[in-house]
């Protein structure tokens, strides 16, 4: 579906709830509880491309790329420490990085103290061509080895979407690869899904080809499951037919894809909507956007066996929702959903794109969504981040201010942060919305 439809489409649907949104029941998304705290940022002005992630001792890690005032971008972190932010420091800098609101740097804090951090860096005169970067640091981050690239390949071709996840003989990397159309016209050759391993002693080895034929530019999410690693990422069939695959590493060997649900969306062109992740020990969920059938909907799914296989999904949002989701897991088995949708945020006037969350259960429960805040339509928004921080949730989302011809792209950007209580998600069930397919 093209951007044009899915406006459109988001427009009739929209147009056809608003009367039965003003006359729903308590339950409903108008009348869900708005608990969020705004979060001071460490991050300077014209920040985009957050990342956040919770390390084993519970500690919030935040990443971002900051402009610099003699050009270029630096990557930049910081941690939580109470409702403060630590020191903002730089991993990394440089003129070369791939900026881009989808395609993030990323941050593994591991249960040894290291910190792993990736991002993306322009390889040639070609905007298109750049390749994963990775560096370590031992001491909490007050210094970072030097960089070294996640792949073999040194083409002038694209790489990036990547997941790092923990595993049993080091942290294992994902990412899509467009080495088979390096010196060619874009969408000429496919692109794959690859993954590397990195070892405790620093070295990238293993690497392979885990699918080879791919969405060009969707997110990937990986999770670590006992015995090995479940990545999900959007397919791509011959047909073009565009669902969630899931691969799964066990005993060191990767599984054939196989789907995460037969959505059957056909669709001519990539949508920059991945699926995300979440697992607790044999516990997975997951979370994912579709518009087969010309019906946006965001739908979770639970897996009881390390995400062999999936009970069929729940409609979390029905509403024309815009997708860009995130997933944690909660201590009952339940899950926490975070994406971009149409609701009345307080304090705002009218409706609009949203930042929202909704506790889902596995029997399929879902909860009223809480509206964290409102969100910039279009890319420049990028993906929404959440992580825990002991009893609250943690967001994080760029907010892109217009310039003054009204073009978002063109203007100002900051990162905004906020926190809620996970009690907040226990607003009651709301109607059901359109069924799963």
């Amino acid at each position: 579906m093209n951007r044009d439809l899915l406006r459109a489409t988001r427009r009739a649907a929209l147009l056809a709830c608003l009367v039965a949104l003003a006359l729903a029941a308590p339950g409903s998304r108008a009348a869900a509880p708005a608990a969020p705290s705004p979060l001071p940022s460490p991050a300077g002005a014209g920040a985009v491309a957050p990342g956040l992630a919770s390390g084993p001792d519970g500690r919030v890690w935040l990443t971002w790329l900051e402009p610099r005032r003699t050009g270029g971008h630096a990557l930049r972190y910081a941690s939580l420490r109470g409702t403060r932010w630590t020191q903002a420091r730089s991993i990394a800098a440089g003129d070369s990085f791939f900026v881009n609101g989808a395609d993030v740097p990323g941050l593994l804090p591991l249960g040894d103290g290291t910190l792993v951090a990736h991002w993306r860096w322009r390889t040639g005169a070609d905007p298109e061509a750049y390749e994963v970067r990775l560096s370590r640091s031992g001491t909490k981050g007050s210094a970072w080895t030097r960089p070294i690239r996640v792949h073999d390949d040194a083409s002038n071709a694209e790489h990036g979407f990547v997941s790092m996840v923990p595993g049993d003989d080091g942290v294992v990397l994902a990412w899509l690869d467009g080495r088979k159309g390096a010196g060619m016209p874009e969408g000429a050759a496919e692109t794959e899904l690859r993954s590397s391993r990195l070892t405790p002693g620093g070295s990238v080895v293993g690497e392979q080809a885990l699918d080879a034929r791919v969405c060009d530019c969707c997110p990937t999410a990986a999770v670590a499951v006992p015995g090995g690693t479940l990545i999900a990422y959007r397919d791509r069939s011959p047909a073009e037919v565009r669902d969630i695959a899931l691969v799964r590493r066990a005993g060191g060997r990767w599984s054939a894809p196989y789907p995460l649900h037969a959505d059957g969306w056909t669709l001519h062109g990539c949508p920059v909507n991945g699926p995300a992740l979440a697992a607790s020990g044999d516990r997975v969920a997951a979370a994912w956007f579709t518009a087969a059938g010309d019906a946006p909907r965001v739908l979770a799914a639970f897996s009881r066996d390390g995400g062999a296989t999936f009970g069929a999904p729940v409609v979390v949002d029905g509403v024309a929702p815009l997708g860009r989701v995130q997933i944690l897991m909660l201590r009952d088995g339940s899950a926490l959903v975070a994406w971009l949708g149409a609701a009345k945020v307080p304090g705002v006037s009218g409706r609009g794109d949203a930042l929202l969350a909704a506790r889902v259960s596995a029997n399929g429960r879902v909860e009223a969504p809480v509206p964290i805040a409102r969100a910039t339509e279009g890319r420049p928004s990028g993906v929404p981040r959440m992580a825990f921080a002991g009893e609250s949730v943690v967001f994080a989302w760029t907010e892109a201010r217009p310039n003054a011809g009204g073009d978002a792209k063109r203007g100002r950007t900051d990162i905004r942060l906020a926190t809620v209580p996970l009690d907040a998600f226990r607003g009651g069930p709301r109607p059901a919305r359109t069924p799963a397919r």
